[in-house]
């Protein structure tokens, strides 16, 4: 198989997981907002480039590692709670 032999993981462990990658993974060094025309777009790890083999002026990140983190916790307390 393409990933090797699976196993089941204890939702609490999961849940965990998924609270360590909201926590440790959305980081100023790996995600940012670049420019063009105008329009700003996020960067990083597993965001899609909407500018690709262009240019671009970096802004500076803000809160945006915040921002990201908070909608990651969002998203792993409605898995909680199914």
């Amino acid at each position: 198989q393409r990933y090797g032999a699976r196993r089941s993981v204890p939702s609490f462990e999961f849940l965990e997981m998924l609270e360590d990658i909201c926590e440790t993974m959305f980081t100023k060094d790996e995600y940012g907002v670049k420019q063009d025309a105008g329009k700003k777009y996020l960067f990083g790890p597993g965001v899609t480039d909407h500018i690709p083999g262009r240019g671009f002026g970096q802004m500076g990140m803000g809160d945006y590692d915040k921002r990201l983190s908070a909608y990651c916790r969002m998203f792993t307390e409605e898995v909680g709670e199914e």
